[in-house]
């Protein structure tokens, strides 16, 4: 076990000195191993750039306060990203759009009524109304990961607090019984002291 682990620290390292001092090309690379550890590494979800987003907080905030401010902004992305009712608004638009267009006669006019539905692909792509399904994701990755965190922490505080409830009830036990061994030995003083005195 040990052999193993001192093997893959040397190609860890074999690999990271030939990544900071490779050049372009696969030939440059002589090494048969690189090229499997480079897809290997790549594939990982923790090297996948569109998983990652960058997240501003402040340092003077508690982790809870954190989870929380995350929570109401994924909250309110699941809200904008929901699908908007196919109606007039949508209608109303386009109408809008065809009218201040320049070159188009008042005959091409065409408005989309209410009634028709618009496929999701339809949705313009880069609306507001939108998220990035990767920044989704990674925000819900981020989510579930604190979630488990602080209920580890709450775990941790209430068995802290479960044994330093059974710590009390043992001392206070404990105490009771050095006074009931007390009384016993002043009364087995006090027989001696009558017997004695006989």
């Amino acid at each position: 076990k040990e052999k193993k682990k001192k093997k893959i620290e040397n190609m860890g390292n074999k690999y990271r000195f030939l990544s900071r001092g490779k050049t372009t090309g696969s030939g440059s690379i002589t090494w048969r191993y690189y090229w499997d550890l480079h897809r290997f590494l790549g594939s990982l979800p923790v090297n996948d750039c569109s998983l990652m987003e960058e997240s501003s907080c402040n340092e003077n905030e508690s982790p809870d306060q954190i989870f929380f401010t995350m929570l109401n902004e994924n909250e309110r992305g699941s809200e904008e990203t929901e699908m908007v009712h196919p109606g007039s608004d949508d209608a109303a638009i386009t109408t809008v759009a065809a009218e201040d267009a320049p070159g188009i006669s008042s005959n091409a006019r065409v408005s989309l009524p209410s009634s028709v539905e618009c496929p999701e692909e339809a949705s313009l792509p880069n609306g507001p109304r939108r998220q990035r399904p990767a920044a989704t994701k990674g925000l819900a990755a981020q989510t579930a990961i604190l979630q488990q965190l602080l209920e580890e922490q709450r775990q941790l505080r209430c068995s802290t607090e479960r044994a330093r409830e059974r710590e009390i009830v043992l001392r206070e036990r404990q105490l009771i019984l050095q006074e009931r061994a007390a009384n016993r030995e002043d009364r087995l003083i006090d027989v001696l002291d009558r017997l004695a005195k006989k």
